[in-house]
C-alpha cells in the first residue's frame, strides 16, 4: 500500500490541474523576478509535468523555446529532469507491482480459513500510516535539510542545483515543493486512513455472528 499510495500522490501533484491551482489560485505564490507570467509559467510547467509521465526522450524539453526562439530549459535542466522521469516513472512501475502482488495477498488472507481481506487492508495501512508520519516529522522538523537529503540520495552532488534565473527554480520555486509535499502527504494520509477506518466497520456484528456460531455449534455438540 505505501508504494500504491506513493504512486497515486505523486502522480496527482506531477499534474496540469495541480500547476494551475498553484499559479493562479494559491495565495502568496510568488511573482517570477524575471518575467514570466502566471500564464507562462502554466505553459512551460506542463511541458515539464508532461515529460515525466510521458515515454518521450529529453528532446521533448529540447524543443521547448521561448517566442524568440531561445530554449527554455538549459542542457543541465534537461539533465535533471531525465534524472527526475527515471525517479517516478521507477515509483509508478513498483506502485503498479505492488497493487498487483497487493491483489493476490489480499485474496489470499481473504480465503475461509485465513485472517480475512480486513486484516490485509488493516495492516498495509497502519505500515503506510507510520512511515508517512515519520516522513512528516522529519519534514516539519526541517524542510530545507529533508529537501536538501531527498536530492542528495536519489541524484548525483551537482547536478539539481541551479542559479535563480534558471527556468526550473522560475517555475518551481522552494514554495512550490512546500506544497507539493504538503499534497503528497495528504493524499498519502487519506488513502491509508480511510481504508483503515473502513477495515473496522462492522467488527462488532462479525463478533456477535462468531459468537453466536461458537453457541450453536457447543449446543448441537458438533465442537
Amino acid at each position: 500500500m505505501p508504494f500504491v499510495l506513493a504512486a497515486i500522490a505523486v502522480r496527482a501533484v506531477a499534474s496540469g490541474l495541480f500547476l494551475k491551482f498553484e499559479y493562479f489560485y494559491r495565495p502568496g505564490f510568488p511573482v517570477d523576478d524575471y518575467g514570466f507570467t502566471s500564464d507562462d509559467r502554466l505553459h512551460y510547467g506542463s511541458y515539464a509535468v508532461d515529460y515525466l509521465n510521458n515515454l518521450d526522450s529529453s528532446r521533448y524539453l529540447a524543443d521547448v523555446v521561448l517566442p524568440n526562439g531561445v530554449p527554455v530549459f538549459a542542457a543541465e535542466e534537461i539533465t535533471h529532469m531525465a534524472d527526475v522521469k527515471a525517479l517516478v516513472q521507477l515509483l509508478y512501475l513498483v506502485g503498479v507491482i505492488a497493487a498487483v502482488v497487493g491483489v493476490v495477498f489480499a485474496l489470499y488472507l481473504s480465503r475461509r480459513t485465513g485472517p480475512g481481506l480486513r486484516h490485509s487492508i488493516r495492516w498495509g495501512a497502519l505500515l503506510t500510516l507510520v512511515a508517512a508520519v515519520a516522513l512528516a516529522v522529519l519534514a516539519m522538523l526541517g524542510w530545507d535539510r529533508f529537501f536538501t537529503g531527498f536530492h542528495t540520495l536519489f541524484f548525483d552532488q551537482g547536478t539539481w542545483q541551479f542559479y535563480l534565473d534558471d527556468a526550473l527554480i522560475r517555475l518551481f520555486p522552494a514554495p512550490f515543493w512546500i506544497d507539493a509535499g504538503i499534497a503528497v502527504g495528504v493524499i498519502i494520509l487519506l488513502g491509508a486512513l480511510i481504508p483503515l477506518l473502513l477495515s473496522f466497520m462492522g467488527a462488532g456484528a462479525r463478533r456477535k455472528a462468531r459468537k453466536a456460531e461458537r453457541t450453536e455449534a457447543k449446543r448441537t455438540g458438533t465442537v
